[in-house]
């Protein structure tokens, strides 16, 4: 997908499933139960073992179905791998250059970690189309408002501490886009095979930002 549109249809869908597990056997099914719940945004984190293969898996199957990305990525060579997977939008819980450098090449959306208002100016001056803002638990989206006060530009994804229950209090703060892990993705839910139970997450989740 175009760089252009798939960072419309994260600004449009706002939604951004975080699968990390424990092994990557189960995530197709994991992200029908994620499309049948209305989410279409998926970042595999590289913690996954055999997430690279995964990622060239779905990319395979599901086309432009969904929007596929790679987390937890910390240098340039994972980056690299994820975009030769089929990834097309670059994850990050720190800033990582190489990582940037690589989405510049390739033209993959690049989103980098940063905490502070200093670090998430600074990412979005060194190119990020957004920034993750991680871990968000301990801010709150009182932090979000803050932020975007004086720096209404930022395209800000808090990820880490969103839930199904305040979501809907991040975007309303100003938030571009959320990251959900295991709030959304349980793996407790995956290892009992629960898929119809992350269908009803995303659809929940869908519904509390409408």
């Amino acid at each position: 997908m175009p760089h252009t549109a798939a960072i419309h249809r994260i600004e449009t869908s706002r939604l951004i499933a975080v699968v990390r597990l424990d092994d990557a056997g189960p995530i197709p099914r994991v992200v029908e139960a994620l499309l049948g719940g209305g989410i279409s945004i998926v970042e595999i984190t590289l913690t996954t073992p055999g997430a690279m293969d995964m990622i060239a898996v779905l990319r395979a199957e599901y086309g432009n179905e969904i929007l596929l990305g790679a987390g937890s990525i910390l240098n340039a060579a994972q980056a690299a791998q994820a975009a030769d997977a089929g990834a097309e939008f670059l994850v990050s819980p720190v800033f990582s250059s190489g990582m940037m450098d690589v989405a510049a090449k390739t033209g993959l959306v690049a989103i980098p970690g940063a905490y502070t208002p200093t670090e998430i100016l600074r990412a979005t001056e060194a190119g990020a189309d957004f920034v993750k803002v991680f871990p968000s638990d301990g801010l709150g989206p009182a932090f979000i408002k803050a932020v975007l006060a004086p720096m209404p530009a930022l395209k800000l994804i808090p990820t880490g501490g969103v839930t199904l229950d305040n979501a809907r209090s991040w975007i309303e703060a100003g938030s571009t886009a959320l990251g959900l892990g295991s709030a959304l993705v349980s793996p407790q839910a995956v290892r009992r095979g629960e898929y119809g139970e992350l269908r009803l997450r995303a659809s929940r989740l869908c519904d509390s930002i409408a």
